[in-house]
């Protein structure tokens, strides 16, 4: 298992890379496209870039919520909401 996660923190640090070189809109967004870009351990590397692109440019914006509630289930989405209001920077929406 390990194996696998070693090139994942190196990856994520390009993906936060382009996004400030390409000073986008929603680098939160961005950094999360292209640490899936990368290829290779997806799922980490994208909650890594993403994590990184948060605290550095603030949360995802109001689109990526719609969009990510819409492929959620009413219990999954619940849990959202729920682990957003205790760990996030606010409710999710």
């Amino acid at each position: 298992m390990w194996s696998h996660c070693s090139g994942s923190r190196p990856s994520c640090q390009v993906a936060r890379a382009r996004v400030e070189a390409a000073r986008s809109p929603a680098p939160p967004d961005v950094a999360v496209r292209n640490a899936v870009s990368l290829g290779g351990d997806t799922d980490t590397q994208a909650c890594i870039a993403g994590g990184i692109a948060e605290a550095f440019y603030g949360p995802v914006g109001a689109e990526v919520v719609r969009e990510v509630k819409e492929r959620l289930t009413p219990d999954q989405w619940e849990v959202t909401q729920r682990f957003g209001e205790r760990y996030g920077r606010g409710k999710a929406r």
